[in-house]
């Protein structure tokens, strides 16, 4: 029988794909490796659209997509598609990424109008969870199921909670409030809106244990609230009493709208009519009494007298969130479909259905020959029985694949499933596996869980090779992360700390380095008064000739004897103006007079000069680190260009638009 012991490549190995040469013809092979037109077309057009400010021709265009293809071909060679912070990243890009494509658009479309509705009541129920870390005598399915029992026979719920629930919500009888949508996972969502205000459920599984829940209401989700206001601040003479003489004009019929044209204050960001943008409970943006007092309205329609601390507002509720259709949340509820655990609800579905598609067939005798060695706990024992194993243990799309296919997963998992049963796990590994009774239960999930990576694994490689528009976005995610890695180790990150490196490529460039506006260096003496100040400049007069530190440190020991009050103090630098007060007034002749900046230190002393050129790389730095690393970008390209073939087909070339 044929074996095949490799079952794929990652899709992150897979970059190139097999093109059909009328429909995809090569535009440019790099070492005789083709590039697609497609390729080249999607990245063109990405980053030349209208908006574009500097838009390229495609001629001008191709020599920087070599430049780019050649510097991602460096990244792969140089291994950075190995490292796991890469293939981390990537993998949980690329899953994300598929999503669209694999939820078909009856699933989603089902989804969606579920979640509508849903969105449109909040439930109040209570529950009692056996968490699967329990340490109870019972395994957690058995002792739920003799508390339904329980209940079934007349035992009240929040009793059997607070005695038996693992939850917090235990010490209240169960009672987690009013639930909304999204906001439980998946599993339990479902049940507390398909069971009845009154019912009990029959217990059921989460990610978090087993659980019975009794829902006691169910009301409309009033959550968005648009409303009309006219606001008369608290300053205004008798506000109240005219705010209590509009509400009499509009509950005998008059337009709130118009009256706010006429005697409201303010709009709060509304219109001048009195028109509110939306309004979410919870929001920070408007004084939390006037929220909550919004949020008790019920009837569109309703008018209601309010006061906050700014003064007094009435509100009339013209619509909420119910009144919004569902073409105008479809986009939104698509997004947290796709952030909430129903996607991946749709996802088992999907690779359910890979079963059927690649045609799989699993040989349960070679799968149960695994039972025995579950427990075995000697190491070089366990590997030796394995090693035994050769049967043939599945077939997926016409290759058969032996037993030995499943040997690391159900040696990883196997030891998870010992540290289980002995309550020696993690919690969440006792979340996940705590639910099973036997050991055949445990490996068939382990089996199921192996395959069916595998399996959605080879319909990420198949939608690659077939999907345009998802090769392009995944090869432009990858080629990004990889070009990001490698700019960042040979240009980026050595420009940024090369001192000696930017020192060197300032000196050979210093020429052209000049400031628009003439800058001041030199030094600044501060002094406590005017017969210091003469002194220090005599001092320096004669001892100008010594190195600037040692001239520093000499007029600091002569002038500052005592610490606690200096006669001098010095600051040296390079200037802007704007940055030195004395600076400013006596050498840019900027204002009246000089403002004293330490008044202990009145009287200023300065030499130096005015100047354009800058003497040290650090004094432009921004502007030498960004030179430096183009020199090291283009001596970077200039290298691979050097090291790789590239041949471009022009005549592909032209024909893109």
């Amino acid at each position: 029988m044929n074996f095949k012991h490799c079952f794929l490549l990652p899709a992150f190995v897979l970059g190139a794909f097999s093109g059909n040469a009328a429909s995809d013809p090569v535009v440019m092979t790099i070492d005789d490796k083709p590039v697609y037109k497609s390729e080249f077309e999607y990245v063109y057009n990405k980053n030349n659209t209208t908006s574009t400010l500097d838009k390229k021709s495609v001629e001008e265009y191709c020599d920087l997509f070599i430049n780019y293809k050649l510097k991602v071909l460096d990244a792969k060679e140089e291994g950075f598609d190995q490292q796991a912070s890469y293939i981390k990243e990537f993998s949980q890009y690329r899953d994300q990424l598929a999503n669209p494509y694999i939820l078909d658009s009856e699933s989603l479309e089902q989804l969606r109008n579920e979640a509508y509705e849903r969105m449109r009541k909040q439930v109040s129920c209570s529950h009692i969870l056996i968490d699967y870390k329990s340490r109870d005598s019972l395994p957690p399915y058995v002792r739920i199921s003799k508390i339904y029992d329980e209940l079934m026979a007349g035992a009240k719920f929040d009793d059997l909670a607070r005695k038996y629930s693992t939850c917090p919500s235990g010490k209240r009888g169960g009672y987690l409030g009013y639930v909304d949508c999204f906001k439980m996972v998946y599993d339990f969502e479902n049940v507390i809106y398909n069971t009845k205000p009154g019912e009990i459920s029959k217990p059921f599984r989460t990610k978090f244990g087993y659980h019975i829940v009794k829902v006691s209401d169910v009301r409309p989700n009033m959550s968005r609230f648009k409303t009309s206001q006219i606001f008369i601040p608290i300053s205004v003479a008798g506000a109240e009493a005219r705010i209590d003489s509009l509400l009499e004009l509009v509950n005998n019929g008059a337009d709130i709208n118009k009256l706010a044209l006429q005697y409201s204050k303010s709009n709060f960001n509304g219109t001048a009519d009195g028109h509110m943008p939306w309004i979410i409970k919870g929001d920070s943006k408007m004084p939390p009494e006037l929220v909550s007092g919004i949020s008790s309205m019920e009837k569109v329609g309703e008018v209601k007298k309010m006061m906050s601390r700014l003064g007094w507002h009435l509100f009339r509720l013209d619509s909420t969130n119910l009144d919004i259709p569902y073409s105008a949340m479809k986009e939104e509820i698509e997004k947290k479909i796709m952030q909430s655990d129903r996607a991946s609800n749709v996802n088992t579905l999907y690779v359910k259905g890979l079963y059927d598609k690649y045609a799989v067939t699993i040989n349960d005798e070679a799968l149960n020959q695994f039972l025995p060695l579950i427990h075995d706990r000697e190491d070089l024992n366990l590997k030796a029985e394995l090693a035994k194993l050769d049967q043939p243990l599945y077939t997926c799309a016409d290759e058969t694949y032996p037993q030995s296919e499943f040997f690391s997963t159900f040696d990883k998992e196997r030891g998870i499933w010992n540290a289980v049963i002995t309550k020696h796990a993690g919690d969440e590994q006792m979340r996940e596996y705590g639910r099973f009774s036997s050991d055949k239960q445990f490996l068939d999930y382990a089996f199921a869980k192996f395959l069916e990576a595998r399996l959605f694994e080879m319909s990420l490689v198949d939608l690659e090779k077939n999907n345009s528009d998802y090769r392009n976005l995944l090869n432009e995610y990858s080629d990004g992360l990889l070009l990001f890695a490698i700019s960042n180790e040979k240009v980026w990150n050595v420009a940024s700390k090369d001192r000696v490196g930017l020192d060197k490529y300032f000196k050979e460039h210093q020429s052209e380095y000049k400031w628009s506006e003439p800058r001041f260096r030199g030094k600044i003496y501060y002094c406590s008064s005017n017969k210091v100040k003469n002194k220090v400049d005599k001092f320096y007069a004669k001892n100008k000739t010594l190195p600037s530190d040692s001239l520093d440190k000499a007029i600091r020991q002569k002038f500052n004897k005592d610490p606690k009050n200096p006669e001098v103090s010095i600051k040296s630098g390079t200037f802007v103006k704007g940055q030195n007060k004395a600076v400013d007034f006596y050498v840019f002749k900027v204002g009246e007079r000089y403002e004293v900046e330490r008044q202990s230190l009145p009287e200023v002393l300065i030499y130096g000069n005015e100047t354009l050129e800058p003497i040290s790389y650090k004094e432009v730095r921004g502007a030498v680190v960004a030179d430096y690393q183009n020199k090291l970008d283009a001596d970077w390209v200039k290298s691979l260009r050097e090291k790789h073939n590239v041949v471009v087909n022009r005549e592909v070339l032209n024909s893109i638009k």
